[in-house]
């Protein structure tokens, strides 16, 4: 599915409803930047607090969280 979209004078993009629908509705996306072409996924947001209560029960703290996105940056960095 290609659409233009208008960028607003405040730097803003707007999605068109059948694009965020197709998307599953998320209420975050995670964007990338690839050869100047712009990708759009869902996403999910969670602060460090939230982590270590959802994932806390698993016996995973902010620490091992903390170091697993510095392993995951790092990792993207390689690729690009």
């Amino acid at each position: 599915m290609a659409v233009v979209l208008k960028l607003s004078p405040n730097r803003q993009l707007t999605l068109t409803k059948g694009i965020v629908e197709a998307m599953g509705s998320p209420s975050y996306f995670e964007a990338e930047l690839v050869k100047r072409e712009l990708i759009l996924r869902p996403g999910v947001k969670l602060t460090l607090d939230e982590a270590e209560l959802r994932f806390g029960k698993h016996g995973i703290t902010q620490e091992v969280l903390t170091e697993a996105l510095r392993i995951v940056a790092r990792k993207e960095g390689q690729k690009g």
